[in-house]
């Protein structure tokens, strides 16, 4: 009969073999993307402007904002919750999806004080609808948690690949019928609808919408750090690319963007 410790060993070996290999797959997933995501990108430079690209960045600068310094941090925290974790799921879920909705209405009304703010008045119909990438983001099936706990990264490399493939096959054909920064937004919505669609494919829980959110209670303690964190990195780019707007103009801020990002 095998003792504790051999227990303990095997299993403690199973999980450093599962790390490796999910590493592996994280590693060539992550390669892969940015591949697909360098080359369309050259695409579409050579098909649209600086501009279109600024306005890009600027319809999703407050969404992504607002959705940050509202983290709750629970999904992180029941990742490293031991045991089930099945009574925080619809919880976690409902209030990304409420929040999000919330999120949304904010900007629609104040889209045209944003685009007034960031000079880019051409696209105020855009921005305003710029709440919607967040709402699609935040549908996504909660029980894509497992694939982090259970360290199924194989999965989340297929998720994250159609995505990059979802806006590549509509950005780059819309581009060359339209050669506006509409190709751009299309295509950005066509990557969170696949990444949302896409999770409800890879696992099976179906998540429901539900106002009792007291089993969270037990996740504020790990949260509140993640939170904080997540605070920090995204306000300074939010400064940061509210700068450059300000100082600037619409197409600097579009350079400026896809520097960083080539870099």
């Amino acid at each position: 009969m095998e003792s504790a410790q051999d227990l303990r060993d095997a299993d403690e070996s199973g999980i450093l073999q599962k790390s490796i290999t999910s590493g592996k797959w994280l590693t060539l997933g992550y390669g892969f993307q940015k591949v697909i995501g360098f080359f369309s990108f050259l695409i579409l430079a050579r098909i649209l402007t600086p501009a279109d690209f600024g306005i890009l960045a600027i319809v999703l600068l407050i969404p992504r904002i607002l959705e940050a310094t509202t983290e709750t941090g629970f999904a992180a925290a029941a990742i490293q919750k031991n045991g089930d974790i099945k009574a925080y799921l619809n919880p976690i879920w409902s209030i990304s999806v409420l929040k999000s909705l919330v999120i949304f209405i904010l900007v629609f009304i104040s889209g045209p004080y944003i685009a007034r703010y960031y000079h880019a008045e051409n696209a105020e119909l855009a921005i305003r609808l710029g709440g919607l990438f967040i709402v699609a983001y935040n549908l996504t099936n909660v029980g894509e948690i497992y694939f982090w706990k259970d360290i199924i990264f194989k999965k989340v490399v297929i998720r994250n690949t159609l995505k990059e493939l979802s806006y590549v096959l509509t950005a780059v054909p819309l581009a060359l019928v339209f050669r506006s920064y509409w190709a751009l937004l299309a295509g950005t919505m066509a990557s969170y609808a696949m990444q949302t669609v896409s999770t409800y494919f890879l696992h099976p829980y179906r998540p429901r919408l539900t106002l009792n959110f007291r089993p969270l209670k037990d996740l504020f303690g790990y949260s509140r750090w993640v939170v904080g964190q997540g605070w920090i990195e995204h306000i300074y780019g939010f400064l940061e690319q509210t700068l450059v707007a300000r100082q600037t103009n619409i197409s600097d801020v579009g350079l400026y963007s896809k520097a960083k990002n080539m870099a």
